[in-house]
């Protein structure tokens, strides 16, 4: 029994758009939850900034140096 009221909660309501109120804008809301979220997973510290730049930047020198016929044969 408890695992049929886990899985089909019957004391929450139904979201549907009739049951909402007629001012509230459903995809402004999700558009605002959904970018809250991506703010949060994807907060990066100025190190980490950093610190992506200068790999790029030294992988991008490393393969400028080498040249594409060294980096095949070491594939």
């Amino acid at each position: 029994m408890l695992r049929i009221i886990f899985l089909n909660p019957m004391h929450l309501p139904a979201l549907t758009e009739c049951y909402l109120r007629s001012d509230f804008n459903f995809a402004l809301y999700l558009g605002y939850a959904y970018g809250k979220t991506l703010t949060k997973f994807f907060k990066w510290s100025l190190f980490s900034v950093i610190l992506l730049f200068v790999v790029v930047v030294f992988l991008n020198l490393i393969f400028e140096i080498l040249g594409d016929e060294m980096i095949y044969a070491l594939l």
